[in-house]
């Protein structure tokens, strides 16, 4: 998958606000393309592999579109802690990763009973955010359904304050580290 996949879209693209205008994500450039087979070689599954359910679809058996912003969340959760929402170190410090800058670009809704799965890799480490990218994939057809991007602080949800993305932490992330997908 090349620039030129994305060319079909452009013509949905919107401009954003002045107050709107994101402070770390590029939107000048579409999502790293990813083919599902690099996705699968690198191992980078976020979420076990699911089916598209009735009751998400609209009247025409499609993923009702409002819904395909919460697809890289949906379904059962990885065993990966820094795939949570919130995790422990073995220190007990309790994290909490807030969502700062997101980006999704929709490509193809799935249809009822397609089978879908969510990959992601953290791209960019910095001192108390991270940026992690995501791709939705249709796993009968192999066709990318969604990719975006989101920037991460860390949080120390007891001290509540933000929290260094070091020691521990910096090699639970790094596990998944592919700046390359960027």
């Amino acid at each position: 998958v090349g620039p030129a996949a994305w060319a079909p879209y452009n013509p949905a693209r919107i401009d954003w606000p002045e107050h709107g205008q994101p402070r770390s994500l590029n939107l000048e450039t579409a999502p790293h393309p990813l083919s599902l087979e690099e996705a699968q070689r690198r191992e980078l599954a976020a979420r076990p592999p699911r089916k598209i359910e009735l009751d998400e679809c609209n009247e025409e058996g499609f993923l009702e579109s409002a819904r395909f912003q919460h697809l890289p969340y949906s379904g059962p959760g990885s065993e990966d802690p820094t795939l949570q929402w919130v995790f422990e170190l073995a220190d007990g410090t309790r994290v909490g990763l807030a969502d700062l800058e997101t980006r999704n670009t929709l490509l193809a809704l799935p249809r009822e009973g397609d089978r879908i799965q969510v990959f992601s890799a953290e791209v960019a480490l910095a001192r108390k955010t991270l940026q992690r990218n995501h791709w939705v994939f249709n796993l009968d057809s192999q066709a990318l359904l969604s990719a975006g991007s989101v920037v991460m602080a860390c949080l120390d949800l007891d001290a509540r304050k933000a929290l260094e993305i070091s020691g521990p932490l910096k090699e639970m992330f790094e596990r998944r580290f592919h700046p390359d997908l960027s």
